[in-house]
């Protein structure tokens, strides 16, 4: 008797538990049960043609023979139980198993588990359960995210209609008139509320403050450890091919007109006016619009500014030792206006930005502060994060990677738990919709979401580990329900940007793929557009909540908003305009580009077995699953100028603003732009 060739292939273990299988290894049980009927389907011409076979070969035929006679024998014994061979084989099927060899002379045992193969690091796994899949598309994802309740899944879907037409910029909202969709759309009274308890808490923090003047104007022999460096640096701005060159010194600012050219200097009879370009003298390590309730043409944006001397190489050994060593920081506000409604668009003013107050701060000097959060018992354990929960509570990492929640006033630890075990580099809040969702991203290790009603179980992770060096590089999007990052990897050379719904945080989807390290990103307050800032001084605009819902073959687009290159003073000989700070040159004007996805990117042809094989396609449909496939490239990893990349951006959070964006530039400059786009322009 000859068995099937799937039977003498099988091999069976002991089933101690009973597991319930995925869907992914249900796909796979029905593909190899498929596969066995293939191999079984034309058994009786197999065994003609391999009856044959062993005619010609007789060594073979014996071998054949001896191990046909111990299988009919162990037919035979099932056939003495009265039972028919083909049901007995069917049922015995998952208790029969292959015995030992003759010539091993081996006892009869049960095979055992084996050990599980560790997975390379290279490969994809799955890490979540649950009904949400990765390559869920359209209304099967809008249900997974935002249902099962259909008036959330509803408003899902106006959300999705409100932004579908614009997929690189916002468009501008005509003044006086009202998107509920741009502010708060998931949670409507939420503003006022805030509002009406701001007002009652300030109405018991007030009594409270000293008396007194809160600022103190600094002599002039003490303003030296706080002032820039007064060195001229030339740039050039405008269209790549009418470029002018124009001076810039730490506190200067010029309007600019469509063109990229100072307002005054741009000879269009059609200029209109588009921001401002300014010189803080120094690096922007942070930056922050000021919230205004009411329609104020009066934005003001503070700018934390450093030297550039602050990040040259220098003996940290002796430099320490120095009692002024990194003590002495200043905070730049600067106040832009707004013109006057010009059929009812509200535009950047021709007017000059002004500096109005520069905020001088000496370590361990501040006197009588409203709050000092200050961890008293512990030596050495420094804040490295915060973020805003509400106008009272505040949320700070630290740098043993634990997250405290305290309150301003009455200043109050209170709660402290631990979340990560290194420096916690990025914080954000899910405000205004859900401020009691906490994301961190330590130094290394795993992203987390906590709620801080219950942080002791109602948490969870990224399930890859990172490593992640770079402030600014998380956000949260209150259109969207969720967080925008850096994708986790721990490879060196990642430069893509993915989105983390709080609903489904450890499933990360691709939002953004650069040529370049990136430095900086930003969220829309009004919109869900994202900003993202490079180190080779590119800054791009793209639709966030499009790139994240659209179809699995659908080409989205970005754009590249304006692109900043920095020349040291090293390069130049003494006595140049330029030998001071060196040269930056603005460019812009650049198309619209299809979005670059990895995941649809050919491989490059490897060698196999001394045969060259082609590049693998792009995968099928079925296969996709949105991970990232290549984060190896090596042309990510060339190295540009350091002033030359993206320090910090972000959007204005007022109406009839919500599309002016600020963005720092390493060599000191500051470009304040309008982004929006008119209602009736092309799309």
């Amino acid at each position: 008797m000859r068995p099937r060739r799937s039977t003498r292939v099988k091999r069976y273990t002991v089933e101690k538990y009973d597991f319930e299988l995925e869907s992914d290894d249900e796909a796979q049980t029905q593909k190899t049960l498929r596969d066995d009927e293939g191999k079984d389907g034309n058994f009786d011409a197999d065994a003609a043609e391999e009856a044959a076979e062993n005619e010609d070969a007789g060594e073979e035929e014996d071998d054949d023979a001896a191990e046909e006679e111990e299988i009919d024998d162990n037919d035979d014994d099932h056939d003495d139980g009265g039972e028919d061979p083909e049901l007995g084989s069917s049922a015995d099927e998952g208790e029969r198993f292959t015995g030992p060899s003759h010539e091993q002379g081996e006892p009869l045992r049960n095979i055992d588990y084996l050990d599980i193969e560790p997975v390379p690091p290279e490969g994809q796994h799955k890490g979540y359960v649950g009904p949400y899949e990765r390559g869920m598309r359209g209304k099967a994802l809008v249900r997974a995210w935002y249902g099962p309740r259909p008036e959330k899944i509803a408003m899902a879907h106006q959300l999705l209609e409100r932004w579908r037409g614009w997929t690189v910029l916002p468009p501008k909202v005509p003044h006086g008139e009202h998107e509920p969709t741009d502010r708060a759309f998931w949670s409507a009274d939420v503003v006022e509320k805030e509002s009406r308890l701001a007002q009652e808490w300030w109405s018991r923090v007030k009594p409270s403050l000293t008396r007194g003047d809160a600022w103190v104007e600094l002599p002039l022999g003490e303003t030296h450890p706080y002032q820039m460096p007064l060195h001229s640096m030339p740039a050039l701005m405008g269209q790549h091919d009418a470029q002018q060159e124009v001076i810039f010194e730490a506190g200067c600012c010029y309007p600019l007109s469509h063109n990229g050219l100072p307002f005054d200097r741009d000879g269009d009879p059609e200029k209109t006016t588009s921001g401002w370009m300014l010189d803080v003298g120094g690096v922007v390590l942070g930056m922050d619009w000021a919230p205004n309730r009411h329609k104020n043409p009066r934005q003001l944006l503070a700018m934390a500014v450093i030297p550039h001397s602050d990040q040259d190489f220098y003996n940290y050994e002796e430099a320490s030792v120095n009692p002024d060593f990194q003590r002495h920081g200043i905070v730049q506000i600067w106040q832009f206006l707004g013109s006057e409604p010009y059929e009812g668009i509200v535009r950047p003013s021709a007017e000059n930005a002004l500096r109005v107050r520069t905020l001088c701060f000496d370590y361990d000097k501040v006197q009588n502060p409203p709050a000092s959060l200050r961890l008293s018992d512990e030596y050495g354990i420094t804040a490295t994060a915060m973020t805003w929960i509400n106008c009272n509570r505040i949320a700070v990492g630290y740098s043993d990677g634990s997250i405290a929640l305290w309150s301003i006033f009455p200043c109050r630890l209170l709660s402290r738990h631990p979340v990560h075990h290194n420096h916690v580099v990025n914080m954000a809040s899910g405000h205004p919709a859900m401020p009691h969702l906490i994301a961190s991203v330590p130094l290394g290790g795993t992203a987390r979401l906590i709620d801080i009603r219950a942080p002791s179980y109602e948490a969870t992770e990224v399930q890859k580990p990172l490593i992640h060096t770079q402030p600014g590089m998380l956000a949260y999007s209150d259109h969207m329900l969720g967080f925008v990052s850096t994708y986790p990897s721990a490879s060196a050379l990642n430069t893509v940007v993915g989105f983390l719904h709080h609903r489904h945080f450890p499933v990360v989807r691709r939002v953004f793929a650069g040529d370049s390290f990136i430095n900086c990103l930003a969220v829309g307050r009004l919109h869900p557009f994202l900003l993202v800032g490079a180190a080779d001084g590119s800054v791009w605009s793209l639709n966030a909540q499009t790139e994240v819902f659209s179809n699995r073959h659908e080409s989205t687009e970005k754009i590249r908003v304006f692109q900043h290159e920095h020349r040291s003073a090293a390069l130049f000989p003494p006595n140049t305009p330029a030998s001071a700070r060196g040269v930056s040159r603005i460019l812009q004007g650049f198309a619209i580009e299809k979005s670059r996805n990895t995941k649809n990117e050919p491989k490059m042809a490897t060698k196999k077995g001394g045969r060259l094989r082609k590049p693998r396609d792009a995968p099928d449909a079925a296969e996709d699953d949105d991970e990232v496939a290549d984060l190896t490239d090596p042309s990510r990893a060339v190295l540009h100028e350091p002033l030359t990349r993206i320090t910090a951006m972000e959007w204005n959070p007022n109406e009839d603003y919500g599309c002016w964006a600020a963005v720092a530039m390493g060599s000191g400059l500051v470009r304040v732009i309008d982004l929006g786009l008119d209602q009736d322009s092309p799309r």
